[in-house]
């Protein structure tokens, strides 16, 4: 069994190319997202067309043509001057709309933003930029929410339907490499619902790179709603929180840990299997995520042992939350995955459930890790939490 990889690779990129990506292609994911797909399919396939030495045909540092960093800075770049120009012309929803797409593909040039390169680096300040001014030109507001958590600065977007009124609060975060500024379609689910949505990146990724991925890195949830506490518009009675991928671990997590959070929702995270990797097992893990964990946990080089007993930490299992046949938490969970997922895999969502009181699961494909129909099961997962906060 492999873990950690997500084996969607467009057949157009299979038949020109005879090397393999270094990058996990996720097209589904990032349609989703904002991305156009015939865009995303001609960018993938110049990059792979392009000859290149190496390993990997996506891998290059150059800022040329044929270039991952460059075709999708390309793309990110011409619709901030579309975005730029109906801004000029008042045309408010359609720049809110053309900002939003660019700051996709900005997205995309520095993902997964491991070698933190200055090229890397600045597309991510564009990819921050032009999200920004899509929100400040929609019917709702963004506002940064700055503080401290652990000695380090952490910054958090926080979105609200108004400024009339105070509302419920659902926080939520993303995986490795999937950043703050990447699930805009299922805030806007919970913002129509009535509620505020603050969104950061979990230690160890970009905003928060300098902070250390833990077990104990979910405290970074309560951190946040400890700043929002006096906040005109958020009202810190009632919140929910969800992570999507490794964020979900976090998540979850509070089910058991954090009081304030009322509703958790686990968007695929892995709870307890994929943690129990021996050292041999590292070696079918693809190299993008070895790199990526190594990073985010600040371990300084490749060492099979020591990263092994690094993930047997972050088991929800082995740090005494989750235990056989006991229901540890009243805090309601909804796990959303695809069957078959090898990072998340069922029994980790049974695990999660059955912890609960008020604990459900439900799926969306299979043979694939996180749900296929995001447009379709993330609205769901937004009723669920109108139910759970806001119907009592």
């Amino acid at each position: 069994m492999k873990f950690f990889i997500l084996p969607i690779v467009a057949s157009l990129v299979v038949s020109c190319s005879t090397t393999k990506p270094y990058r996990d292609l996720r097209l589904g994911h990032w349609e989703w997202w904002g991305g156009d797909r015939l865009e995303l399919e001609t960018a993938i396939r110049t990059i792979s067309e392009t000859k290149k030495s190496g390993k990997y045909w996506d891998v290059g540092s150059r800022d040329s043509a044929g270039y991952w960093s460059y075709e999708f800075g390309l793309l990110g770049s011409k619709y901030e001057r579309f975005a730029l120009a109906a801004e000029e012309k008042g045309e408010k929803e359609k720049a809110s709309f053309l900002f939003d797409r660019a700051s996709v593909y900005f997205g995309l040039a520095k993902y997964p933003l491991i070698e933190k390169s200055t090229l890397e680096l600045s597309y991510n300040e564009k990819h921050i930029h032009t999200y920004i001014k899509s929100w400040q030109l929609s019917p709702y507001s963004i506002e940064l929410i700055k503080g401290k958590f652990e000695g380090q600065e952490v910054l958090g977007y926080l979105h609200l339907p108004s400024r009339s009124n105070r509302h419920p609060l659902i926080i939520g975060a993303n995986g490795l490499d999937v950043h703050a500024a990447e699930s805009s379609p299922f805030v806007k689910d919970l913002i129509k619902r009535g509620f505020g949505v603050l969104m950061f990146d979990i230690p160890g990724t970009a905003a928060h790179s300098k902070i250390k991925l833990t077990p104990q890195s979910s405290k970074i949830y309560s951190a946040f709603i400890d700043l929002l506490e006096k906040h005109p518009n958020v009202d810190t009675k009632i919140v929910g929180a969800f992570g999507m991928s490794f964020a979900g671990n976090l998540a979850t997590r509070l089910a058991y840990t954090e009081k304030r959070i009322r509703a958790v929702a686990n968007i695929c995270g892995p709870i307890h299997q994929v943690f129990q990797m021996s050292a041999g097992q590292l070696n079918s893990v693809d190299q993008m995520y070895i790199d990526g964990f190594i990073d985010r946990v600040h371990l300084n080089k490749y060492d099979p042992k020591e990263l092994v007993k690094i993930l047997r930490g972050f088991s929800l299992v082995s740090q005494g939350f989750i235990v056989k046949d006991q229901k540890t938490t009243n805090t309601p969970i909804v796990s959303l995955n695809a069957k078959d997922d090898y990072v998340a895999p069922v029994s980790d969502m049974e695990l999660a459930s059955n912890s609960s009181v008020d604990g459900i699961i439900l799926f969306s494909g299979s043979d694939d890790h996180c749900p296929q129909n995001r447009s379709k099961d993330l609205p769901i997962i937004a009723d669920w939490f109108q139910e759970k906060l806001l119907s009592k």
